[in-house]
């Protein structure tokens, strides 16, 4: 399917959930680069434990545009956390490239579509207080790219962008 509209980050995610047919979703941001056995790794995880609501993994720091898993000089890992509220409160380590099940939504709710950068976070806190049960996978599953003009990364926006966060974490203390 095609959009006539851009229609903005979360609620193109939110149009994506509503066209998903599939119980599993993951997003995929277009800057950033899954490695070959990312969804292999994070799937049979949601497989193993029907009780499992949503997995992550951890991710290598890019600085490089348009970068390659398969040449990439990345080294540095995104501060993914394990799984607990408490960590999801300081961490929104599911970060770029979760797996979850599509009924979340269904559960909790869709992205807000208010927030410029903060949506997933609010998703992933208002499941995780209702009581959806998520998982930490100890494994490199992509290269999550800090673009120096990115949403939540450029200079001259990143002081709203932590104030957003910042909101949606004191909703849930």
């Amino acid at each position: 399917r095609r959009l006539d509209e851009d229609p903005g980050l979360y609620a193109g995610w939110n149009i994506c959930v509503d066209w998903c047919t599939e119980k599993y979703i993951g997003n995929w941001n277009v800057d950033d680069r899954k490695t070959p056995w990312s969804t292999e790794v994070l799937l049979n995880s949601l497989l193993a434990d029907d009780s499992l609501d949503l997995v992550y993994g951890k991710t290598l720091i890019t600085t490089k545009a348009n970068d390659s898993w398969d040449t990439s000089k990345a080294k540095d890992i995104y501060p993914c956390l394990p799984h607990s509220f408490e960590n999801l409160l300081k961490n929104n380590s599911p970060h770029c490239m979760p797996i979850w099940k599509r009924d979340l939504h269904e559960r909790f709710g869709y992205f807000n579509e208010e927030y410029m950068t903060a949506s997933d976070t609010d998703m992933w806190l208002r499941a995780c207080k209702g009581g959806a049960k998520m998982q930490f996978i100890n494994e490199v599953v992509g290269l999550y790219y800090e673009n120096p003009t990115g949403r939540s990364t450029n200079p001259e926006t990143l002081k709203e962008m932590v104030a957003e966060v910042n909101q949606v974490r004191n909703l849930y203390r």
